[in-house]
């Protein structure tokens, strides 16, 4: 399950007291005093080793530790920074229902999705997942082979050799 925008901004504007926290997959949380330094519209146009041309289209929120170990940041202010963010946001064709991808370096940047949200008495808490690879050709031909419907693409294991 990955958050959509409009659950995320939801969220934000029934909760404006609440402080934020994200979850990393291994239970450990992204310390209290993190910054969203950026959120913007993210278009990928691809094509896949299959042959196939795609696009996708999210919502990226960025987190970064500063060094002020006091700073917290309640929902009213996220939803400031969203607010701000229109302009950007705006330009995805299908805004409300973008998800909604947290980008966050712990050894390494990486991106995750927001699995579940839970509304606490002072926090909201965002668990997080790890986004994962997949061949989407070798995928479509599953799908494909499911329905009766299957291409000479992937006939062989792979679509790359």
């Amino acid at each position: 399950m990955t958050i959509q925008f409009q659950v995320f901004k939801r969220v934000l504007t029934e909760h404006p007291e609440k402080t934020l926290r994200f979850v990393l997959l291994d239970s450990k949380p992204v310390p209290a005093h993190f910054h969203i330094t950026d959120v913007g519209s993210v278009f990928r146009h691809f094509i896949d080793c299959g042959g196939q041309v795609r696009e996708e289209s999210y919502v990226q929120i960025q987190l970064w530790l500063g060094a002020d170990r006091e700073h917290r940041l309640t929902a009213e202010t996220a939803s400031k920074i969203l607010h701000q963010s229109q302009e950007v946001l705006t330009k995805l064709p299908h805004l409300a229902h973008s998800e909604v991808m947290i980008e966050y370096q712990t050894d390494l940047m990486a991106l995750y999705s927001i699995d579940e949200v839970e509304v606490g008495e002072f926090e909201i808490v965002f668990s997080l997942a790890a986004t994962q690879t997949q061949c989407l050709a070798a995928l479509r031909h599953e799908q494909e082979k499911q329905l009766g419907q299957a291409t000479a693409c992937c006939a062989k294991s792979s679509c790359c050799g």
